[in-house]
């Protein structure tokens, strides 16, 4: 694996996705096959080809000679047809593939010259679909909103035991677009410029990778410990800063209008849904936890606070937002300590917004500071997830169509921010350097 440097965060991830494309077609297609064994495969389109226009030509010839209905003889026809549409069509497909691009000779004649004047003309394609398009998101507030603000929810809650209404039904899709990938490929590089500051030592990476946002508030002020999250299930820490995070967001949008928030507010709300949608969907690229059983819980939790709505015949969006409204402000609003609350990851959260909307006072921070901070702490999670999700998953979730997370591990990956590559041997046994003090060389 080649270390990538100079590089802008587009190229990166246009490298990455080109890479898993590549995987992808390794794992899941016969892609290598066709190009392993180059003469088999077009022996085999060859006699496909052949033998269904010969087929179609026989029929044709014998059709006249002998009494069949209409409709057989033109469903025949189809068929036939169809055939060999499909081997044109894979042809082409197989002629202008990525693989048969990169095999692509230096043009000698005019054939070859005209081919690569097609496969410029269509290199632009190729690169746009190598970068990542979008991401998954899951809000749980905006989620238990409508859920509570709908009919027949008892009777779903019977049939739908698995909560597969609220892992599918209500995920959305959000673009990747260049601000976020900036952030996350400039993170990273900070992460490698760490680690180079501490001579590229093992000990070093292992606390770099595990911080879990922790170690991006030790960076800040001493006024910040109370930001930390004392919990050591990985999955407890996404929920409660999950609930913090979107209280916060959704307290700043009624306070002030939603497009004056800045890029960072946007940059920690995407990271935040994205990573609660690894922890409900996809729970086996994270750490082992309790995320199903925590989420479970919630329901019972989100009661405590969720304002008791009279139902309309005709629900309103502004009806949606009154009630999102008055459940934000239930849970920043509350003060009471008596109850059993040390387990409730919803008031927790809430308590933890509560602290990050003092900050801005208390350290004098603005708000895009504040939503700077916060997106940090989520890129540090981000971190954390990808350095312990193994290869075999992201290999498996590629089949779905990729996830961000396994970008940001290959990402990881080239910059030498990884403990699951096999670090190389030192060429030179004589060298007076240490092997740990060398940097990875990943495979």
């Amino acid at each position: 694996m080649v270390y990538i440097e100079s590089k802008s965060a587009e190229e990166a991830f246009k490298l990455v996705g080109a890479e898993l494309g590549y995987l992808y077609d390794l794992l899941f297609t016969k892609m290598p096959i066709h190009h392993h064994h180059p003469k088999v495969s077009k022996l085999l389109r060859a006699f496909c080809f052949l033998s269904a226009v010969t087929s179609l030509t026989a029929f044709s010839a014998i059709v006249e000679k002998t009494e069949h209905s209409k409709v057989d003889i033109v469903v025949t026809y189809l068929l036939l047809l169809g055939a060999i549409c499909l081997d044109m069509y894979s042809f082409i497909m197989h002629a202008f593939s990525t693989w048969t691009m990169v095999r692509l000779p230096i043009p000698e004649n005019k054939v070859l010259k005209l081919y690569s004047k097609a496969v410029a003309s269509r290199m632009h394609l190729v690169e746009a679909k190598m970068a990542i398009k979008s991401m998954a998101q899951h809000d749980l507030i905006n989620y238990y909103v409508k859920w509570k603000t709908k009919k027949f929810t008892e009777a779903v809650k019977i049939i739908d035991t698995g909560n597969l209404l609220q892992k599918y039904g209500h995920t959305n899709w959000k673009t990747v677009d260049c601000e976020l990938k900036q952030f996350i490929y400039s993170h990273l590089e900070e992460k490698r410029r760490k680690w180079a500051e501490n001579d590229f030592r093992p000990g070093n990476l292992e606390k770099l990778l595990n911080g879990k946002g922790e170690n991006m508030l030790d960076e800040l002020q001493a006024d910040c410990d109370y930001l930390k999250v004392n919990k050591t299930d990985f999955t407890q820490r996404i929920f409660i800063w999950h609930f913090a995070t979107e209280f916060v967001y959704y307290d700043d949008v009624d306070r002030f209008r939603k497009g004056t928030l800045g890029s960072f507010c946007q940059i920690a709300k995407s990271l935040s849904d994205y990573m609660m949608y690894l922890v409900l969907v996809r729970p086996l690229m994270l750490p082992k936890g309790l995320g199903e059983v925590i989420n479970k819980i919630k329901d019972v939790q989100v009661n405590i606070f969720f304002p008791k709505v009279e139902m309309t015949k005709k629900m309103t969006k502004i009806d949606f937002t009154e009630v999102r409204k008055r459940f934000t402000s239930a849970v920043l609003g509350f003060n009471g300590i008596r109850m059993k609350s040390n387990s409730i990851d919803v008031l927790n959260g809430g308590r933890l917004a509560q602290i990050l909307q003092r900050v801005v006072i208390d350290i004098r921070w603005d708000h895009e500071e504040k939503w700077e901070t916060i997106s940090k702490v989520w890129m540090e999670m981000m971190i954390h997830a990808a350095s312990h999700c193994s290869w075999q998953e992201h290999a498996q979730q590629l089949r779905h169509g990729g996830e961000l997370l396994t970008h940001v591990a290959l990402l990881m990956a080239h910059l030498g921010l990884s403990t699951q590559i096999r670090r190389g041997e030192v060429p030179d046994e004589d060298e007076d350097e240490d092997e740990d003090d060398m940097p990875p060389l990943p495979l």
